[in-house]
């Protein structure tokens, strides 16, 4: 069977599976800055962490798979953010917008105006991957103030009304690395946060230094 989902479909049952506290599992070891939840039981199994990492930059480290298989039909989004989402394992099967996504491939997108696309997710397969989203004047704020020295590709990724740009650039080894270590945090607390902070970080180092 083949479950067909808009975005709003996916954010209602997202709130329905976690509007009471009690449902969110491994709760004690939550702090203020972080969520953790659960796919709708009714898609399948598996969950996401969410981690506001610092004003306007946000971490999602997300593990599970469905039911069945899963079709997105998302609409034309205004306010896109500047986004990358990098896979350990499972993909997305795009259409003529967007490529599949996951293996050796990572989805990095500009703000702006984000088009329609359909996506897919199959059936048991099993997703892990981390999701990053910024606010774009935050983002702007860590690059060279002089033009010339930021990679080409970089230039395109702050843009507020016209369509967004997209990059499929490959995985390294080194960002593999990272967002093992990202996974697999060690830290509690403050701790925590700032070891995060600096690994999402160091994930835009290394590609701004492929895309130079």
């Amino acid at each position: 069977m083949t479950i067909i989902l808009s975005s709003d479909d996916w954010e209602d049952l997202w709130y329905q599976q976690n509007q009471n506290p009690q449902s969110h599992r491994h709760n004690f070891l939550q702090d203020e800055f972080e969520t953790l939840d659960e796919l709708p039981k009714c898609l399948g199994l598996g969950c996401c962490q969410s981690v506001k990492l610092s004003p306007g930059v946000e971490l999602e480290i997300c593990d599970y798979e469905f039911h069945d298989d899963i079709v997105f039909k998302i609409p034309v989004h205004n306010h896109h953010l500047v986004q990358f989402i990098i896979f350990s394992s499972g993909f997305i099967y795009g259409d003529e917008v967007h490529p599949n996504l996951g293996g050796k491939r990572f989805y990095l997108s500009g703000s702006g105006i984000s088009p329609a696309f359909t996506s897919k997710r199959k059936k048991s397969e099993r997703m892990t991957f981390i999701n990053v989203e910024i606010i774009p004047k935050v983002l702007a704020a860590f690059l060279p103030r002089e033009t010339e020295q930021i990679a080409p590709n970089l230039k395109l990724l702050i843009k507020e009304n016209k369509w967004e740009t997209s990059f499929y650039p490959d995985v390294t080894l080194a960002m593999q690395v990272t967002v093992q270590q990202i996974s697999n945090c060690p830290y509690y607390g403050v701790m925590k946060r700032l070891y995060l902070q600096a690994m999402s970080w160091m994930l835009w180092v290394r590609y701004y230094r492929v895309g130079k």
